[in-house]
């Protein structure tokens, strides 16, 4: 081990692409079809992710202060205990290392399943898989938080390029079929409009854009310090709203949100009433590739969250250990 300090090998490159890849997972092919039973007409529709993204952004123009103000690693831990002091930050910063760590080995089970629906072979063996797959983005954390920055960094990229590529999918698909009312055999219900529903989708959208807060996780590891990562996580929440925006025009231009009622992932419904069923395998793969960065990525954080916590005495004293690549190793390997 060099030493119990984490290193400033970070850039600003990165901390927009933590906020990227945080924000952007299974949440934007599903929530779809959650918020079509209440709401399927499109003006309305586009508006609550309209209104969702300005809510956020706002939000996050309040903690940027903070994050900018705090210069350690550990995410909402780090930002709440330099707010309110020990007490709630013990609080918050144990409750984010299990949320964490039990979101990694879900999404983990969930892509082994992904993967089973591609090869059949598989199915007998998803729990095999989920944990190969998991250990193995914590060996590749092991080998240095350079490595693990580069990969999220490119990772983050082709999450955006496969959202703008699906959009594209079905602008064109709307362009070539003459839009919505032109997919033959869909039926719109009307939708389960009342205060409750309204309320749950209005959540479940806000929760599709949670994890601006994700570049706070680094703090203390970046080179420009901590403004560059309230700027970069600005910049990524930013980024997300257009490209959530996008990708969710071409929905209501290419298909009646009635025929996103009941699918799993809603956009895979979409692209299968665009181009026929079955084409929306796509968006199954495109799922695999955002829970295999989510990998990556929510190794970095928990490890972060858990070797803060233990710097302050919250934690296990050896998850202070960072080896000389810049990572703190037993933290990934807990």
């Amino acid at each position: 081990m060099a030493d119990n300090r984490l290193q400033r090998l970070l850039g600003k490159g990165f901390s927009i692409a933590a906020g990227i890849g945080f924000v952007i997972g299974l949440g934007i092919l599903r929530t779809p079809g959650e918020i079509a039973t209440t709401i399927n007409e499109p003006l309305p529709y586009m508006a609550l992710w309209v209104v969702c993204a300005a809510f956020v952004l706002l939000s996050l123009l309040v903690v940027a202060e903070l994050m900018a103000m705090t210069p350690r690693t550990g995410g909402i831990y780090a930002l709440v205990a330099h707010a309110y002091g020990p007490y709630p930050g013990f609080l918050i910063g144990w409750s984010d290392w299990v949320a964490n760590s039990a979101s990694m080995a879900l999404k983990a089970f969930v892509l082994a399943e992904y993967m089973a629906l591609l090869e059949p072979r598989l199915a007998p063996y998803v729990e095999v898989v989920a944990i190969i797959v998991s250990t193995c983005f914590a060996m590749l954390q092991l080998r240095g938080v350079r490595l693990g920055a580069t990969i999220q960094q490119f990772a983050s990229a082709g999450i955006g390029l496969i959202v703008i590529a699906l959009a594209a999918a079905l602008f064109y698909g709307a362009f070539t079929a003459g839009g919505p009312a032109n997919v033959p055999d869909v039926a719109t219900p009307r939708g389960n409009m009342s205060w409750v529903a309204l309320g749950t989708v209005v959540a479940a959208v806000v929760y599709t854009y949670d994890g601006w807060y994700a570049p706070s996780y680094f703090s203390g590891e970046m080179r420009s310090g901590p403004r560059a990562v309230a700027v970069g996580a600005i910049q990524a929440a930013l980024i997300v709203a257009v490209l959530y925006i996008l990708l969710n025009l071409a929905i209501v231009v290419s298909v009646p949100l009635g025929a996103l009622i009941g699918h799993e992932l809603a956009l895979a419904g979409a692209i299968d009433a665009v181009y026929g069923a079955g084409a929306g395998t796509i968006v199954v793969v495109a799922a695999i590739f955002i829970l295999l960065s989510h990998q990556n990525l929510q190794y970095m954080a928990a490890s972060r969250v858990l070797y803060s916590l233990s710097t302050d005495g919250l934690g296990a004293q050896r998850a202070t250990s960072v080896n000389d690549r810049g990572t703190p190793a037993v933290a990934v390997l807990i």
